[in-house]
C-alpha cells in the first residue's frame, strides 16, 4: 500500500462532501518517516468551498498492530481532534483505497473511495464498491477544470 501522494475522493458517505457545499476533496499524504517503528505521514485535506481552496491539516500515525490503521491528528487549530481511519480494500494496481473512518465528537463514521485520478471508469469503481460490500455511497462529480 502506497499512500504518498496526492488522491481525489471519487464516492463517499460523508455529508461534509455529499452536501455540494464543499467540492473537489483531495487528500495529499507527505513528509513520510518512521518514529518508533510507525509510518508517519503529513495529511492535508483540500476541497473548494465558494470557489476558494480551503485546506485542513494533520498528521497520520499508523497503529503498529494494524498496518492499514492511522490516527489523525489536527495541526494548527485543530490540534485537539483526533480521528482513526482504516485503508480496507486497494486496488490491485494501487488505482484506488478504499478508506473507513470511525465517528468523532465532530464527525459520523463513514466510508470513502480515494483514487490516484480525479475519477474511475465503471468497473473500477464497480470493484471498489465490492469490495467494500456494496454500501451506499455517493460518486462525487468529475471536476470540470
Amino acid at each position: 500500500m502506497q499512500l504518498e501522494g496526492t488522491w481525489h475522493v471519487v464516492a463517499t458517505d460523508f455529508p461534509m462532501w455529499t452536501g455540494g457545499k464543499r467540492t473537489r476533496p483531495r487528500f495529499t499524504y507527505s513528509e513520510p518517516r518512521t518514529v518508533d517503528g510507525r509510518l508517519v505521514l503529513r495529511d492535508t485535506v483540500t476541497y473548494l468551498e465558494g470557489g476558494q481552496e480551503k485546506r485542513l491539516e494533520g498528521t497520520d500515525t499508523q497503529d503498529l498492530r494494524v498496518p492499514g490503521r492511522f490516527l489523525w491528528r489536527g495541526r494548527g487549530l485543530l490540534w485537539l481532534f483526533t480521528s482513526r481511519w482504516e485503508v480496507v480494500a486497494e486496488a490491485p494496481d494501487g488505482a484506488w483505497l478504499a478508506l473507513r473512518f470511525e465517528r468523532t465528537l465532530a464527525t459520523p463514521a463513514g466510508t470513502d473511495v480515494i483514487a490516484r485520478a480525479p475519477a474511475l471508469d465503471d468497473q473500477a469503481y464497480a470493484a471498489a464498491l465490492a469490495a467494500l460490500g456494496n454500501p451506499r455511497l455517493t460518486r462525487l462529480p468529475v471536476a470540470r477544470d
